[in-house]
């Protein structure tokens, strides 16, 4: 498959080949910028799950009953995260943690 890609580029003239070079170097900042993205929303979405899991605990602690905020979790944010709707789950969770917020007042 290299050796391919050899002749391929060997094809190429030198303009079209800095052109490919060009490209290469887009695709690999992309896939860098796509992945550092990724791994930021990785980290903010479990920080929210377990704010949303602590106040849920304080809920419980203070004999509130947390199974709305189950029922949210179980049936809005995790089918989104299944399907990988990433951001739609995470508006779920802010809008939970609002709700926690405005409870806790």
């Amino acid at each position: 498959m290299w050796a391919r890609g050899v002749a391929i580029k060997n094809a190429l003239t030198p303009e079209q080949q800095a052109t490919l070079r060009d490209m290469s170097l887009e695709i690999a900042k992309d896939h860098a910028a796509f992945t550092k993205l990724e791994e930021e929303t990785g980290k903010r979405i479990t920080a929210k799950v377990e704010r949303v899991k602590a106040g849920a605990q304080k809920w419980a602690d203070s004999g509130r009953d947390p199974s709305a905020i189950a029922r949210v979790m179980e049936g809005g944010f995790k089918p989104l995260m299944d399907a990988d709707k990433v951001f739609e789950a995470e508006a779920v969770l802010d809008r939970v943690l609002e709700q926690l917020q405005l409870d806790a007042k």
